[in-house]
Parts: C-alpha cells; structure tokens; sequence
C-alpha cells in the first residue's frame, strides 16, 4: 500500500514538494497521525508505507519505485520500527550508510520501549524516540514536535570551524572523531583529555599558545583532574571565555537535571554518541553572542 495525502493550510497550493515519509503498517496509527497533523494544520505532504521494504524501494528508487528519482529526499522521516518484511532498524541503517539519505532527519515513532531498541536507534542517529501515545491529546504533542524539527534553523557548516572536544573517554573521543569524518569535517576536531587542557588550551597557556579559539566547547562532565562542572564554573566567570558556547556531551539525564540547577549553565546539551547534524542544530539555534 502507498497513500499520500496533503493536510494542512497549504493543501492544494502551487508549490515546490516537500513531503514526509510515513513508514507505518498499522491503518488505525496511519489515520490518528493524518488526524493529528490536520489538528495543527501541518503544511506538508505525507507519503504513507506500510513495510520496511517497501520504504527502501521507495527511498533507493527501486522495484516499482524504479522511475522515481533517488534525489527528491523527503524533508523527514517517521518510522516505525515493528514493520513487516524489513525491520525499522534495518530501514534506518540502510539509510545511514547512505551519503544522500543520511542527512535526512527520522523520527523513530513506535510501540517499541525496549531499551535495546532505543540504544540502537541512538547509535544509528535518530533525531527524535518517540513512544506512541495512547491518547488523541498526547498525539497532538508528538505532531507538534515533529513540526518544530522541520521549522528548526538550518545548520551552518563546520567547514574550518574549530570545535574543541573535551573528553577523557577514549571510546567516546573515537565515536566523535568518526562522525566528524563522516560528515566531512575530520580536520575541524580538537581534542583535550581533562579539564587542565582544556582551560589551558582556550587560554591559549604552554603548548597551547597557538590554539585556535574554538566556535563551542564540547564538553564531558564525569573527568579527571578537574571536572566538567569545574570547567564550566571556570568558563563562566571568565569575561574573556564566557562567550565561547558550551554544549555538555552527556549519556545521563542525571547530569542534565543537576546542571539546570548549577549556577553556571551551558548553552545546550547533547546526548552521547554525538550525532554532527544534531550538534549543528545546536549552534545554529545558539543566541548570537
């Protein structure tokens, strides 16, 4: 089955496509989302599937999708993950090894809370996890989510744009590297272990002397030597630092919690792996210093 329908104030006006791919098997969940997206007049297109092969078909330009072309990339994706024929995950994997497909955002929207479903989701770089609600009301608010990620800021690009990443993980530190050069900006990465480097390297003291002032900070919080909390606190307080953007890198709601009620807050947070299109939707969306 294919469906596509227009919802929204825009439906029926001349314009360029920008739709929404729905991977969904369930009828009833396929009508409460079309209803929800009505209640909040979401302009865009949505292109209904009912299986993860057919998904791949339609995104790769294959079998009876063979005439589409490959290049009109939906502006997001909502997947479910409990598809027939091709799991959720194994639709999302194809696509993230995929260099026109990987940039295109998806919303894991389903039934599924098993912690390891969540873990591989994360890992493959979904831009949202959402459980399905079980009421019209909770609905709404997921719809209106998804809306906020489509209306986001475009990111900037990292091209040339130094980022300092301080972590003393080196499991993390590879994961970080590796998606920097995935994404083309290997070259912009720095990397001090603890928080002495990297009070040293952004006051430019020893053998930093030469280091170039980073667009942000990312920072770890669990560190050696001197915490990320500390460095943060210190970061603050500097008139000459204070402005450098700080995104805390963190794998614990915990750490989120206790940093919203510190005295010294970063400017974002982002959860571990780090994901590079999520990371420029942060600097994008930073206040203009």
């Amino acid at each position: 089955m294919t469906r596509s329908f227009i919802v929204g104030a825009s439906a029926g006006r001349a314009r360029a496509r920008v739709f929404v791919l729905h991977v969904e098997d369930n009828p009833d969940d396929v009508e409460l989302t079309k209803i929800a997206f009505k209640e909040i007049r979401f302009p865009y297109e949505i292109v209904v599937l009912d299986d993860g092969g057919k998904a791949l078909d339609f995104l790769f330009a294959a079998g009876k999708f063979k005439r589409r072309d490959k290049r009109d990339t939906p502006a997001l994706i909502l997947l479910d993950l409990n598809l027939p024929k091709v799991h959720g995950l194994e639709v999302l994997k194809r696509l993230k090894d995929d260099p026109i497909l990987k940039n295109v955002p998806v919303v894991a929207l389903t039934s599924s809370n098993e912690k390891m479903d969540r873990k591989r989701a994360a890992a493959l770089r979904t831009s949202l996890y959402i459980q399905k609600p079980v009421n019209f009301d909770d609905f709404i608010g997921v719809t209106e989510k998804i809306a906020e990620l489509l209306a986001a800021p475009k990111p900037r690009s990292l091209k040339g744009v130094p980022v300092l990443l301080v972590d003393d993980s080196e499991d993390d530190v590879f994961f970080t590297r590796r998606a920097f050069e995935e994404a083309g900006v290997g070259e912009s990465l720095r990397v001090v272990p603890n928080g002495i480097d990297a009070l040293a390297y952004l006051r430019k003291e020893g053998r930093f002397r030469t280091a170039a002032t980073p667009a942000v900070v990312l920072l770890d919080l669990h560190m050696p030597l001197r915490s990320g909390f500390e460095v943060l606190r210190e970061l603050k307080a500097d008139p000459a630092l204070r402005k450098i953007p700080v995104i805390v890198l963190t794998d614990s709601q915990l750490d989120a919690d206790v940093l919203r009620n510190y005295d010294c807050h970063p400017d974002a947070f982002l959860q571990k792996p780090l994901d590079v299109a999520k990371l420029l939707e942060a600097m994008a969306a930073l206040p203009t210093p």
